[in-house]
């Protein structure tokens, strides 16, 4: 056994460096965003590879900020070997954040505003480089995360709306305009049920 373990060490000392020449490193523009709801925002990365193979690296939120992103979507791109820092390529992130603030309604989601009378919402996370393996015929490709991430804070803005009264004042447009349309038809068949009781007028003779 003791002669078989340096042996072993010698391997595994191998195939980690070898692991080690496949990565990347990450260039970060912004650490913290503030965004408007249901508003899309693009985010711009850099991504560098000084390993010895290439890359083809896409972009994935983790954390908490996961809980108000929708419409996610990031650019794929080759990252060749040798690309140092200074050469990053860029990679773009984009998403839109959900409606984090409810609104004040008088009615179901009808007579609705927004006072921005509560604290700032923010959520946290981070945006980790994930490896996209080449999909070959009839399969998918695998994703694998390359340990390389960064912090993000996302900061979402309150925007303050009144109280939208449209609707009440088109519902009332409607039900006086019904009220009238009724009233019209039952106003027209008492003066046929009243013309039917009298009879048709014989004209005077002269």
């Amino acid at each position: 056994m003791k002669k078989i373990l340096p042996f072993l060490i010698l391997f595994l000392l191998i195939l980690n460096i070898s692991y080690a020449r496949k990565g990347v490193g990450i260039v970060v523009n912004s650490q913290s965003e503030l965004v408007d709801e249901n508003k899309e925002i693009c985010i711009d990365y850099g991504i560098y590879n000084p390993w010895d193979e290439d890359v083809r690296a896409v972009l994935e939120t983790q954390g908490e900020i996961n809980q108000i992103l929708s419409n996610y979507k990031s650019e794929e791109k080759l990252i060749p070997a040798g690309t140092t820092h200074s050469e990053s390529l860029p990679v773009k992130l984009c998403f839109k954040v959900a409606d984090v603030y409810k609104d004040d309604c008088l009615l179901g989601n009808l007579l609705c505003e927004q006072k921005c009378d509560a604290p700032q919402v923010s959520y946290g996370g981070e945006v980790a480089v994930i490896e996209k393996a080449q999909q070959s015929q009839g399969s998918t490709g695998s994703q694998t995360n390359l340990g390389v991430s960064a912090p993000l804070s996302i900061k979402v803005k309150c925007q303050k709306s009144p109280r939208n009264y449209t609707p009440l004042w088109f519902g009332l447009f409607i039900l006086v305009l019904i009220i009238f349309i009724t009233w019209m038809i039952i106003k027209n068949k008492k003066t046929k049920k009243k013309q039917s009781v009298l009879g048709p007028q014989n004209p005077k003779n002269p």
